[in-house]
């Protein structure tokens, strides 16, 4: 019975969590069906990253497209060591 109580709760979270993803990527007019295919190359994370803290990320900074490992790598590592504060915030006044 456990079991079948946390494979619900996982189902929950998980489709609470895709709601949320695209509530943000609608800005974009992007949105996540599934986790797991969607986000393995890293581009939606970079994204999304982009998207809730404020910040533009340059196309330039990571593969928005990646045609191989290497790039899906590279989109991920970006994702996870970018320090934010060399990206312009677009809530911070220019004067």
């Amino acid at each position: 019975m456990a079991s079948n109580r946390n494979v619900c709760i996982l189902i929950i979270v998980m489709q609470s969590l895709i709601t949320f993803i695209n509530k943000q990527l609608n800005k974009l007019n992007l949105d996540v069906n599934d986790l797991d295919t969607q986000f393995k190359d890293g581009v939606y994370l970079v994204l999304i990253m982009g998207l809730l803290e404020g910040y533009f990320v340059p196309p330039y900074a990571f593969n928005l497209t990646p045609i191989n490992q290497e790039q899906k790598v590279h989109n991920v590592s970006f994702f996870v060591s970018v320090d934010a504060g060399r990206w312009t915030a677009k809530t911070e006044s220019t004067t």
